[in-house]
C-alpha cells in the first residue's frame, strides 16, 4: 500500500513448516479527515490446534475493533496514552466464533499517527520496532516470556485473554524513518543491530531495515524475496513482517550508514 510520502508492504512465510500460522495485514482508516496507520501480526501458538484460524480471526477482529474506536473517537486531537488503554480494554472483551477455544494466539499491533506518536498493543512475542528519526532502532514491546522462555500470555480462540494484553505510547517530536511488526520466525533468527563490519544478511533487522529504505521497497515482491535471504535461509520458523516507512528517509539513511545500504 503506498501514498505519496508514506508506504507499507508485508509478507509472511511457512518456512520448512506444513503450514503458516502467521498473520499480518495493513491498513489505513480514517479519523477525522486524516489518515491513521494501522499494522497488526499474529502468530498462531505452536502445539494447539487450528493455530492459523486463530491467528487470522484474532487478526481481523482487531483490526475491526480499531477501525471502529476511530470511527466513534469524539476528539480530533492526535492518539495519545488514553486511546492506548481505550482500545485494550476492548481487546479485552472481544468474542469469535468458529475457531476452537483451546487454539491460542499472540499479537503486535501498532497504530501510527503521523501528527502525535504510535500505539504499540501486544500479548506474547511478537513485536513492534520503531525505526526513529536518529536511525536508531527500538523495540517497543517486550516479549511475554517466563524464566523457561514459555509464552505467558495470548489469546485463545474464542477471543479470551490468557495473561495479559500491555501498551505503550510514544510521542514523536520528529518523523520515524520506519515501523515494522515482526513474529518471532524474524526477530528470533537475527538481533536487533550488529557491528558496522557485519555485511547485510549477518542477522541485524536495523540493516535490513536500512536496506530496504534504501532500495525504496519498490513493491511488496522485494519483501518477499529478500527477507528469506536475510534470514539465511533460516527457515525452522514461519516468519512475517509488515513495514511501515517514510519514503524520503532513503535520503537520510544514506547520510546516516552509507557502508550499510549496498547490496551485498
Amino acid at each position: 500500500m503506498i501514498c505519496k510520502r508514506w508506504a507499507m508492504f508485508k509478507t509472511s512465510h511457512r518456512g520448512s513448516r506444513d503450514r503458516n500460522d502467521d498473520f499480518v495485514d495493513e491498513q489505513r482508516f480514517y479519523l477525522n479527515h486524516r489518515l491513521i496507520y494501522v499494522l497488526v501480526a499474529c502468530d498462531g501458538v505452536g502445539g494447539q490446534p487450528a493455530g492459523d484460524q486463530c491467528a487470522q480471526a484474532v487478526g481481523r477482529k482487531v483490526l475491526e475493533l480499531t477501525k471502529e474506536y476511530l470511527g466513534h473517537r469524539s476528539t480530533q486531537g492526535v492518539l495519545n496514552e488514553t486511546d492506548a488503554r481505550s482500545i485494550v480494554n476492548q481487546l479485552k472483551t472481544i468474542d469469535i466464533n468458529g475457531v476452537p477455544q483451546e487454539s491460542a494466539t499472540t499479537l503486535a499491533l501498532a497504530i501510527f499517527d503521523p501528527k502525535g506518536g504510535m500505539i504499540a498493543i501486544w500479548a506474547g512475542d511478537s513485536r513492534v520496532y520503531l525505526l526513529d528519526a536518529s536511525g536508531e532502532l527500538q523495540q517497543m514491546t517486550e516479549d511475554h516470556h517466563n524464566k523457561a522462555g514459555h509464552l505467558t500470555s495470548c489469546i485463545a480462540g474464542g477471543g479470551q485473554v490468557r495473561g495479559e494484553i500491555a501498551y505503550r505510547f510514544v510521542p514523536f517530536s520528529k518523523r520515524p524513518c520506519a515501523i515494522a511488526v515482526t513474529t518471532d520466525g524474524v526477530h528470533g533468527s537475527c538481533q536487533p543491530d550488529e557491528p558496522r563490519q557485519y555485511a547485510l544478511r549477518q542477522y541485524a533487522l536495523r540493516h535490513y531495515l536500512f536496506y530496504c529504505i534504501s532500495q525504496k521497497l519498490p513493491h511488496e515482491e522485494f519483501l518477499k524475496e529478500t527477507l528469506p535471504v536475510f534470514l539465511r535461509d533460516d527457515d525452522s520458523d514461519n516468519f512475517s513482517m509488515v513495514i511501515y516507512y517514510y519514503r524520503l528517509s532513503n535520503r537520510r539513511i544514506r547520510l546516516i550508514a552509507p557502508d550499510l545500504i549496498e547490496e551485498k
